[in-house]
């Protein structure tokens, strides 16, 4: 990826089926290292936001791959209430897929998020 990024590709397309970009594609894989190597170049600060055909962001991706790692880096910058277009959050899908270790970190990053914005009712 880092090949890419430096001899400047087109790294904000996306694929025709899903219309997934590379961050994307590295969330939904578990690639962590690539996810914190894209972070750091403008293209992937622009694709953070960006989101599938289906309205999914890099989260909702992120949950199928149970390591958890891609979504300690996303949950600070990507709203984490966020649903798709079948009103389904990150959250949802890695219970239903069962990964735990991806549902313990969503359940963590929904706690301080709300937290943070005074909606945890255990705030204190």
């Amino acid at each position: 990826i880092q090949m890419l990024v430096e001899s400047g590709a087109n790294l904000v397309t996306t694929d025709s089926r899903m219309g997934l970009n590379v961050l994307q594609v590295c969330a939904r894989g578990g690639s962590a290292d690539a996810v914190r190597y894209l972070l750091t170049t403008n293209v992937g600060a622009k694709m953070l936001h960006s989101l599938t055909r289906d309205q999914r962001t890099v989260l909702h991706l992120a949950a199928s791959d149970d390591s958890g790692q891609c979504i300690e880096i996303f949950a600070p910058d990507v709203d984490v209430n966020a649903k798709d277009e079948d009103d389904v959050a990150a959250l949802h899908i890695a219970c239903v897929e069962e990964r735990p270790r991806a549902a313990r970190c969503h359940v963590a990053a929904y706690c301080c998020a709300n937290r943070q914005l005074g909606d945890y009712p255990h705030a204190g």
